[in-house]
Protein backbone atom coordinates (compact mmCIF):
# COMPACT_ATOMS: atom_id res chain seq x y z
CA UNK A 1 0.00 0.00 0.00
CA UNK A 2 1.22 3.35 -1.26
CA UNK A 3 0.06 6.86 -0.51
CA UNK A 4 0.48 7.16 -4.46
CA UNK A 5 -1.83 4.82 -5.08
CA UNK A 6 -5.32 5.31 -3.60
CA UNK A 7 -8.25 3.57 -4.24
CA UNK A 8 -10.73 6.08 -5.79
CA UNK A 9 -13.37 6.85 -3.16
CA UNK A 10 -16.54 5.84 -4.39
CA UNK A 11 -20.23 4.94 -3.02
CA UNK A 12 -20.40 1.51 -1.18
CA UNK A 13 -23.02 -0.65 0.94
CA UNK A 14 -22.59 -1.28 4.38
CA UNK A 15 -20.42 -4.04 4.42
CA UNK A 16 -18.79 -3.62 1.17
CA UNK A 17 -17.14 -0.49 3.06
CA UNK A 18 -16.56 -2.91 6.01
CA UNK A 19 -14.80 -5.27 3.98
CA UNK A 20 -12.88 -2.68 2.29
CA UNK A 21 -11.97 -1.54 5.07
CA UNK A 22 -10.51 -4.46 6.63
CA UNK A 23 -9.01 -5.40 3.02
CA UNK A 24 -6.73 -1.74 3.33
CA UNK A 25 -5.79 -2.66 7.06
CA UNK A 26 -5.05 -6.36 6.70
CA UNK A 27 -2.58 -5.30 3.79
CA UNK A 28 -1.35 -2.00 5.99
CA UNK A 29 -0.84 -4.07 9.22
CA UNK A 30 0.64 -7.12 6.77
CA UNK A 31 3.56 -4.87 6.33
CA UNK A 32 4.16 -2.71 9.23
CA UNK A 33 3.79 -2.61 13.23
CA UNK A 34 0.54 -1.56 14.92
CA UNK A 35 2.39 1.39 15.57
CA UNK A 36 3.74 2.67 12.09
CA UNK A 37 0.41 1.96 10.40
CA UNK A 38 -2.06 5.22 10.67
CA UNK A 39 -6.32 5.05 10.25
CA UNK A 40 -5.50 7.96 7.84
CA UNK A 41 -3.63 5.71 5.69
CA UNK A 42 -6.12 2.70 5.57
CA UNK A 43 -8.98 4.91 4.99
CA UNK A 44 -6.96 6.52 2.06
CA UNK A 45 -6.07 2.64 0.73
CA UNK A 46 -10.13 2.12 0.98
CA UNK A 47 -11.20 5.11 -0.46
CA UNK A 48 -12.72 5.74 2.89
CA UNK A 49 -12.11 9.11 5.11
CA UNK A 50 -10.38 8.52 7.97
CA UNK A 51 -13.55 9.29 10.44
CA UNK A 52 -15.53 7.02 8.08
CA UNK A 53 -12.79 4.27 9.01
CA UNK A 54 -13.21 5.02 12.96
CA UNK A 55 -16.82 5.36 12.36
CA UNK A 56 -17.22 1.67 11.71
CA UNK A 57 -14.62 0.35 13.91
CA UNK A 58 -14.46 3.11 16.47
CA UNK A 59 -10.61 2.78 17.28
CA UNK A 60 -7.07 1.43 15.31
CA UNK A 61 -7.33 -1.01 18.03
CA UNK A 62 -10.35 -2.72 17.38
CA UNK A 63 -9.10 -2.42 13.74
CA UNK A 64 -6.33 -4.28 14.35
CA UNK A 65 -7.91 -6.82 16.55
CA UNK A 66 -10.32 -7.41 14.06
CA UNK A 67 -7.68 -8.23 11.96
CA UNK A 68 -6.01 -10.29 14.20
CA UNK A 69 -8.68 -12.29 15.54
CA UNK A 70 -9.68 -12.99 11.89
CA UNK A 71 -5.98 -14.07 10.85
CA UNK A 72 -5.65 -16.18 14.41
CA UNK A 73 -9.13 -18.48 13.32
CA UNK A 74 -7.99 -19.16 10.00
CA UNK A 75 -5.07 -20.54 11.73
CA UNK A 76 -6.44 -22.70 14.02
CA UNK A 77 -8.58 -23.87 11.26
CA UNK A 78 -5.63 -24.58 9.04
CA UNK A 79 -4.04 -26.59 11.95
CA UNK A 80 -7.45 -28.43 12.54
CA UNK A 81 -7.96 -29.35 8.69
CA UNK A 82 -4.62 -30.36 8.56
CA UNK A 83 -4.83 -32.66 11.73
CA UNK A 84 -7.62 -34.85 10.53
CA UNK A 85 -5.72 -35.25 7.18
CA UNK A 86 -3.27 -37.25 9.35
CA UNK A 87 -3.39 -41.41 8.87
CA UNK A 88 -5.60 -42.37 11.44
CA UNK A 89 -3.08 -43.32 15.02
CA UNK A 90 -0.78 -40.58 13.66
CA UNK A 91 1.71 -40.28 16.55
CA UNK A 92 2.55 -37.19 18.73
CA UNK A 93 5.46 -36.36 16.92
CA UNK A 94 3.63 -36.72 13.49
CA UNK A 95 0.80 -34.85 14.89
CA UNK A 96 3.11 -32.04 16.26
CA UNK A 97 5.18 -31.84 13.12
CA UNK A 98 1.92 -30.98 11.31
CA UNK A 99 1.05 -28.09 13.69
CA UNK A 100 4.28 -26.53 12.88
CA UNK A 101 4.31 -26.60 9.42
CA UNK A 102 0.80 -25.15 9.40
CA UNK A 103 2.00 -22.39 11.75
CA UNK A 104 5.50 -21.88 9.30
CA UNK A 105 3.17 -21.48 6.37
CA UNK A 106 0.82 -19.16 7.91
CA UNK A 107 3.86 -17.01 9.05
CA UNK A 108 5.15 -16.65 5.21
CA UNK A 109 1.83 -15.03 4.41
CA UNK A 110 2.42 -11.78 6.33
CA UNK A 111 6.27 -12.47 7.51
CA UNK A 112 7.09 -8.39 8.54
CA UNK A 113 3.46 -7.97 10.55
CA UNK A 114 3.86 -11.33 12.25
CA UNK A 115 7.54 -10.34 13.15
CA UNK A 116 6.48 -6.76 14.06
CA UNK A 117 4.85 -8.00 17.55
CA UNK A 118 8.58 -9.13 18.70
CA UNK A 119 10.19 -6.29 17.18
CA UNK A 120 7.58 -3.66 18.27
CA UNK A 121 5.69 -4.68 21.40
CA UNK A 122 5.71 -1.39 23.12
CA UNK A 123 3.08 -0.14 20.58
CA UNK A 124 0.54 -2.98 20.11
CA UNK A 125 -2.61 -2.84 21.96
CA UNK A 126 -2.88 -4.29 25.66
CA UNK A 127 -5.55 -6.12 24.15
CA UNK A 128 -4.15 -7.54 21.91
CA UNK A 129 -1.42 -9.23 24.31
CA UNK A 130 -3.84 -10.89 25.78
CA UNK A 131 -4.79 -12.08 22.60
CA UNK A 132 -1.69 -13.50 21.84
CA UNK A 133 -0.87 -15.02 25.28
CA UNK A 134 -4.31 -16.67 25.09
CA UNK A 135 -3.21 -18.21 21.88
CA UNK A 136 -0.15 -19.62 23.50
CA UNK A 137 -2.37 -21.12 26.20
CA UNK A 138 -4.24 -22.99 23.85
CA UNK A 139 -1.52 -24.33 21.84
CA UNK A 140 0.03 -25.56 25.59
CA UNK A 141 -3.36 -27.17 25.98
CA UNK A 142 -3.13 -29.09 22.54
CA UNK A 143 0.43 -30.18 23.37
CA UNK A 144 -0.91 -32.18 26.48
CA UNK A 145 -3.59 -32.96 24.39
CA UNK A 146 -1.64 -34.37 21.65
CA UNK A 147 1.41 -35.97 24.06
CA UNK A 148 -1.53 -37.54 26.51
CA UNK A 149 1.05 -35.95 29.57
CA UNK A 150 0.10 -35.38 33.03
CA UNK A 151 -0.28 -31.15 33.45
CA UNK A 152 2.26 -30.19 35.22
CA UNK A 153 3.97 -26.81 36.58
CA UNK A 154 7.24 -28.53 34.91
CA UNK A 155 5.45 -29.02 31.44
CA UNK A 156 4.13 -25.91 31.98
CA UNK A 157 7.63 -24.88 31.46
CA UNK A 158 8.45 -26.53 29.18
CA UNK A 159 6.31 -25.77 26.86
CA UNK A 160 6.36 -22.57 27.05
CA UNK A 161 9.96 -22.39 26.09
CA UNK A 162 9.49 -25.01 23.45
CA UNK A 163 6.91 -22.69 21.94
CA UNK A 164 9.24 -19.67 22.31
CA UNK A 165 11.74 -21.46 20.43
CA UNK A 166 9.68 -22.27 17.02
CA UNK A 167 9.08 -18.48 17.23
CA UNK A 168 12.61 -17.70 17.46
CA UNK A 169 13.63 -20.17 14.71
CA UNK A 170 10.33 -18.36 12.78
CA UNK A 171 11.60 -14.87 13.51
CA UNK A 172 15.21 -15.41 11.79
CA UNK A 173 13.41 -16.99 8.97
CA UNK A 174 11.55 -14.52 8.49
CA UNK A 175 14.71 -12.30 8.42
CA UNK A 176 16.01 -14.72 5.85
CA UNK A 177 13.13 -14.00 3.23
CA UNK A 178 11.01 -16.80 4.55
CA UNK A 179 12.51 -19.53 2.11
CA UNK A 180 9.84 -22.03 1.34
CA UNK A 181 12.17 -24.95 1.45
CA UNK A 182 13.34 -24.19 4.79
CA UNK A 183 10.24 -25.34 6.57
CA UNK A 184 11.16 -29.14 6.65
CA UNK A 185 14.26 -27.74 8.47
CA UNK A 186 12.44 -25.80 11.08
CA UNK A 187 10.36 -28.50 11.62
CA UNK A 188 12.78 -30.95 12.25
CA UNK A 189 14.40 -28.42 14.46
CA UNK A 190 11.41 -28.12 16.76
CA UNK A 191 10.85 -31.59 17.15
CA UNK A 192 14.50 -31.88 18.01
CA UNK A 193 14.27 -29.60 20.88
CA UNK A 194 10.86 -30.60 22.04
CA UNK A 195 12.70 -33.95 22.26
CA UNK A 196 15.07 -32.82 23.88
CA UNK A 197 12.98 -31.06 26.72
CA UNK A 198 11.19 -33.84 27.48
CA UNK A 199 14.14 -35.87 27.56
CA UNK A 200 15.81 -33.71 30.24
CA UNK A 201 12.46 -33.58 32.20
CA UNK A 202 12.29 -37.13 32.68
CA UNK A 203 9.86 -37.73 29.50
CA UNK A 204 11.05 -40.48 27.04
CA UNK A 205 10.38 -39.20 23.61
CA UNK A 206 10.27 -42.68 22.29
CA UNK A 207 6.68 -43.18 23.79
CA UNK A 208 4.98 -40.38 21.58
CA UNK A 209 6.83 -41.61 18.53
CA UNK A 210 9.78 -39.43 18.02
Amino acid sequence: MTAASPSPRRRLGESARREAILAAAREAFAGASFSAVSVAAIGHAAGASESLVLRYFGTKAALYEAIVGEQIAQLLEAQEDADRELPEGATARERIACSVEVYARFVARAPRGWASTFTHPVGEPVSFTRVRQSLRAGYRRDLYRVTGLPISADLDRLFIGYLAFVDGVCFVWVQDGCPLDAVPGIVRQALGALAGALTAAGVDPAGLGF
